[in-house]
């Protein structure tokens, strides 16, 4: 999916991909941590 957006007004690439990926690996510990306690205990 490809977004109409000036990256430059956000701080260019670099930028909304380090926001991005510290969502995604935000959301990717808790849900391993979560099914992981789940699978162990």
């Amino acid at each position: 999916m490809i977004l109409k957006i000036d990256e430059e007004e956000f701080g260019g690439h670099a930028a909304l991909l380090q926001e991005g990926l510290f969502a995604s690996m935000t959301l990717f510990l808790l849900a391993w941590i979560l099914v992981y306690s789940l699978a162990h205990f």
